[in-house]
């Protein structure tokens, strides 16, 4: 006897943001034979397994943070830093700006502007290194002018 088994499933992302909230589902299904298929019990104890198997593989690893390479942390966590006026986090946005995801790079600039009313010309959209390597440079200076004061330090 063949049996197909369907399995349906959500979990939520563990992340305070609304975008974060939202459950990631999946699918997914597997086909055996067996003469013993049709019985339900065989069914449950295949689906059980298999849901073990597939939860296992979801979240996110790494620090909750700003420093975090995955945007779906990352964008998260920058702003919640701005919002706290986090300063300590400016050296992070500021590398963030030469970012090759374009809604880090958004984020990091807005943070920026918000943290410190500067923007320095930099254009997110911009396609190219080239392109962004001008005020990537002045936020640079800019860092290594205000590093001295307090309320910018390096992230721990």
């Amino acid at each position: 006897m063949i049996a197909h088994v369907t399995i349906m499933g959500c979990d939520s992302m563990s992340d305070e943001s609304k975008a974060a909230r939202a459950p990631r589902c999946y699918r997914t299904g597997f086909i055996f034979m067996n003469h013993r298929a049709g019985r339900p019990i065989f069914r449950i104890i295949a689906s059980l397994l298999l849901m073990a198997s597939i939860n296992g593989c979801s979240g996110f690893t790494g620090p909750r943070d700003v420093t975090n390479p995955d945007p779906h942390v990352k964008v998260p966590e920058i702003r919640k830093a701005v919002d706290r006026h986090d300063m300590s986090v400016a050296p992070q946005l500021i590398e963030d700006l030469d970012a090759s995801d374009s809604a880090v790079r958004f984020y990091a600039i807005e943070g920026l502007r918000r943290l410190t009313g500067e923007d320095f010309d930099y254009d997110w959209t911009a396609q190219t290194r080239a392109e962004r390597r001008p005020a990537i440079d002045r936020w640079k200076k800019w860092l290594a002018e205000h590093s001295s004061e307090k309320s910018v330090m390096q992230p721990e």
